[in-house]
């Protein structure tokens, strides 16, 4: 199994804190934001393929000397599922996870023992935020039954946010590549939710109590995983 962490967007939400520099190399608990990522996903994965744009030659200056780490190079930016796309098609299950959300827990674990051909990780959230996320709603065996990329009010009742972590067969992975190629800037929650409507199965994986998660995407998020964290 490997895993596919896309880098290269420009993160200018988070300008503020990092004066321009790449928000994956915020400091978090004594090493960088993407370094506790890629120690989460290398737990189970072999190798990771971490994507970045030729500007973010300081991310790789930083993971350069760190194990089993590859990297691929997305030359322009065009989106979520062509960064992905860059990593190129594999002969392996793949764990996508991005590069900003710190997880404490085993739900990496969990997702990468999936049975299905694709799952996806979820966490709860308050319903006045939905908007802001992929959302999930589930059957009655949880397998995802519909995805909702960031719904209007009365769209879905369904607090089930997508938690930055997806698993993908060999098959379904380079099924997607040509999609991602196909479709441009489109994401994998898109596709997925394309292969949902069609009839195939998506597993969901809940964070649990106890577990957390840190989206370090934003500046509050960033502040909250520093303060359980430390800098």
């Amino acid at each position: 199994m490997i895993a596919v962490v896309p880098a290269a967007g420009l993160g200018t939400r988070m300008a503020e804190i990092t004066g321009g520099e790449p928000k994956e190399l915020l400091p978090l608990g004594g090493v960088t934001v993407i370094e506790h990522v890629l120690n989460e996903v290398l737990a189970v994965a072999d190798r990771a393929i971490v994507v970045v744009s030729p500007a973010k030659r300081s991310v790789m200056d930083r993971l350069e000397n760190m194990g089993h780490i590859e990297f691929a190079l997305q030359l322009t930016p065009a989106g979520f599922a062509d960064a992905l796309a860059c990593a190129g098609k594999q002969d392996e299950d793949v764990l996508i996870a991005v590069p900003d959300v710190v997880l404490r827990g085993q739900l990496i674990s969990r997702l990468a023992e999936s049975s299905a051909g694709a799952a996806v990780a979820y966490r709860n959230i308050q319903p006045e935020h939905r908007h802001r996320y992929g959302i999930l709603e589930m059957d009655e065996n949880h397998r995802v039954a519909r995805i909702i990329e960031k719904p209007m009010e009365g769209q879905t009742e369904s607090c089930c946010a997508i938690a930055g972590r997806w698993f993908l067969s060999r098959a379904l992975w380079n099924r997607f590549i040509d999609w991602a190629v196909s479709h441009g800037s489109q994401s994998v929650t898109d596709f997925l939710a394309s292969r949902v409507e069609l009839g195939e199965q998506v597993q969901s994986c809940p964070l649990l109590e106890g577990e957390d998660l840190f989206d370090c995407g934003s500046v509050d998020g960033y502040r909250a995983a520093v303060e359980a964290l430390g800098p």
